[in-house]
């Protein structure tokens, strides 16, 4: 018989919140559930942490993604035991695929197995799901350390490599008391670091590019990353999920690789000319890295800087400490340097070491490279359906600068990767390496309420969008201001492409029609229907005006992609 739940007296619920309210969360994402609906009582009497309550907890985690990746802090998301949390699980796989802080809370059966609820009752089972997916799982069992693991786990998802931590709070657990004692906790970074400033000498010579990874792509680290490869006048090379931290305008960005499918062309080019590249957040082991090791010359000098040596360190001294570490990858020799970031960035400037001119002109190649792309688009500016590129080349002469961009996995992608990404200053949010579809749409709500000032477009297809449909309601509901431009192939078109390229047969993708301005209109929003490519001008032009208003765009286009490389 569990203990009757009374009010005003801290019991673990109320100790969650009020360890978050002392964290500075501000917004909690997620789902209410039998399992957790104490926590979020409690989080609704402190009355400066708001709660969005999604339509499916997998949107949650999404939401919590992005809402990290651009504040500074880890988004937090929080839901109910046994479908809450398996719910949960592609989020928090592309959270930390994607390097991104996020702390999920998740009610639990009780410990001690005391009833049978799910039917899968073993009070351990989330927490040995999840820990595979996360930098790291608890399994709280005393109510007394509630706080510290609350705590310890926010700081941990943002400290070293950022990624999920899980919490798992057992339904019995919730209901006792606990210890609630203002715990103020904080990592201390070293004041010394042994680097030797003729070790960098001997690594950073010729030419040095930049390759910048998810890793770095966050607010504490911009300001020093900008000085660094101004100061060592490198190029810089995204890959596609950061596109923007550092603006596609800058004099010094150099264009994009992605490991699935292409390094553009400048990017390319540098890469080949390069005597030593400066991995920044990208992991030796990754297919990142591999897809640039393609392209390199036999002597090259490889140099990473992370956070952290491994992908799920999670201990204090990460922070503390400088770790060095020679090692092979492939035939290439190559060196770690993982510690606190700043600190050695700062002993990377202290060289006063430069990078030799590159031959190529990259902003050349890249401006070329573009006004030929769109040269060749504008022939199909009739066709009907809508030619999916033709689209998107409007859509880039109004979509406000600085914008915030999330793109769903598949045609969309490509077309918006070439298009706009390369060239456009804005911030392209992309699900990545993990490649979820429908993370856009759950992905914007997070951005909007990150950063309210500014524009936020999901820009998806309809396989992707019906998978996360349900959350037009959540825009409505908490009045959020996002504008959804759907290319409506009817068809997951991406593995239409891929299936005719590598298999014998095309595989069937058709997923038959579907009117998603209606869907919008239903829930009370406004939709717009586009099926000639002579209304694009206009339609985007007016939806622009509106930037306080959320719109979905239903563009009824063609099943195409784009054939040419950027």
């Amino acid at each position: 018989m569990y203990e009757v739940f009374l009010l005003g007296i801290e019991y673990v619920g109320e100790v969650i919140a009020d360890s978050l309210r002392d964290l500075n969360v501000n917004v909690v994402f997620g789902i209410p559930g039998t399992h957790i609906y104490h926590v979020y009582w409690a989080i609704e009497e402190r009355e400066d942490i708001n709660l969005i309550v999604t339509r499916h907890e997998n949107n949650a985690v999404f939401m919590a993604d992005v809402y990290g990746r651009l504040s500074g802090k880890p988004g937090v998301s929080a839901v109910t035991a046994g479908p809450g949390l398996t719910n949960s699980l592609t989020g928090i796989a592309q959270a930390f695929s994607s390097s991104s802080p996020v702390l999920v809370i998740s009610g639990d059966v009780p410990l001690g197995n005391f009833y049978d609820f799910h039917g899968v009752d073993e009070p351990n089972i989330l927490d040995a799901i999840s820990s595979h997916l996360t930098k790291d799982a608890y399994l709280i069992s005393d109510p007394n350390n509630v706080e510290n693991i609350v705590k310890s786990g926010y700081l941990t998802a943002y400290n070293g490599r950022k990624g999920p931590i899980h919490i798992s709070i057992p339904r019995n657990i919730l209901f006792m008391k606990g210890e609630y004692n203002g715990l103020h906790l904080s990592y201390n970074e070293c004041d010394e670091m042994d680097i030797k400033k003729n070790f960098l000498e001997k690594y950073l010579e010729g030419k040095i590019a930049v390759i910048l990874g998810p890793e770095f792509a966050y607010p504490e680290y911009k300001e020093e990353l900008l000085r660094l490869i101004e100061s060592l006048k490198s190029p810089l090379i995204s890959e596609t999920s950061v596109l923007g931290f550092i603006p596609q305008n800058h004099k010094l960005f150099a264009g994009f690789y992605e490991k699935n499918f292409i390094v553009c062309s400048a990017a390319k080019k540098i890469i080949e000319e390069s005597d030593t590249i400066l991995f920044m957040g990208v992991r030796p082991e990754s297919v990142d890295t591999r897809s640039i090791l393609k392209n390199v010359k036999k002597d090259v000098n490889l140099l990473f800087l992370l956070p952290s040596i491994n992908s799920k360190d999670f201990l204090l001294n990460l922070e503390t400490e400088c770790i060095i570490e020679f090692f092979s990858i492939d035939s290439y020799k190559a060196v770690i340097i993982s510690g606190p970031i700043k600190k050695i960035i700062e002993l990377f400037l202290d060289t006063g070491i430069s990078s030799q001119e590159f031959i190529e002109d990259w902003r050349g190649i890249i401006k070329t490279r573009y006004n030929e792309i769109i040269e060749s688009i504008k022939k199909y500016s009739s066709m009907k359906p809508i030619y999916p590129g033709y689209a998107l080349y409007i859509l880039t002469q109004y979509i406000p600068q600085n914008a915030n961009l999330l793109v769903d996995v598949g045609g969309n992608e490509l077309w918006a990767r070439y298009l706009i990404a390369l060239i456009y200053p804005l911030r392209y949010l992309y699900a990545g390496a993990y490649g979820s579809l429908g993370f856009s749409f759950g992905g914007a709500i997070g951005s909007k309420i990150a950063e309210p000032y500014k524009e936020t477009i999901s820009l998806t297809g309809d396989g992707s969008l019906l998978m996360s449909l349900m959350e037009l309601q959540t825009l409505k509901y908490y009045d959020i201001p996002v504008k959804i431009i759907v290319l409506n192939d009817r068809s997951y078109g991406i593995l239409s492409y891929l299936s005719k390229r590598e298999l014998p047969k095309e595989i069937s993708s058709d997923i038959g029609k579907a009117d998603f301005y209606k869907i919008a209109e239903a829930f009370g929003l406004e939709g717009i229907k586009i099926e000639n490519a002579e209304k694009l001008d206009s339609e985007f032009k007016d939806v622009f005006k509106s930037p306080n208003k959320s719109i979905l765009i239903d563009i009824k286009s063609s099943k195409e992609f784009p054939l040419f490389f950027p």
